[in-house]
């Protein structure tokens, strides 16, 4: 499931991804499940943050979409707001 939402000028781009397990640093940390790949872009100038992959805590996978979108989108605002409070 693919989502995108304005935020402050800026465009985040949530999709939900289905995994068989979670590999981080060569070691699986989750088994399968959802993660949300998380990508924000100035709506004018068109830069773009680095893509994230979100898990929920402790390195889990979301049960389910709902979730994971909710996640992501709080943590796309967070993203925004933190590079809003640097200028």
């Amino acid at each position: 499931m693919r989502r995108a939402y304005d935020y402050r000028g800026f465009e985040a781009t949530l999709e939900v991804e289905s995994v068989a397990a979670a590999v981080v640093a060569g070691s699986v940390v989750a088994s399968g499940g959802l993660v949300v790949k998380i990508a924000v872009r100035h709506q004018l100038s068109g830069r773009e943050f680095p893509p994230a992959r979100l898990f929920d805590e402790g390195e889990r996978t979301f049960a389910t979409e709902a979730e994971g979108l909710l996640a992501g989108f709080s943590a796309a605002r967070r993203l925004i707001d933190d590079a809003l409070a640097e200028r």
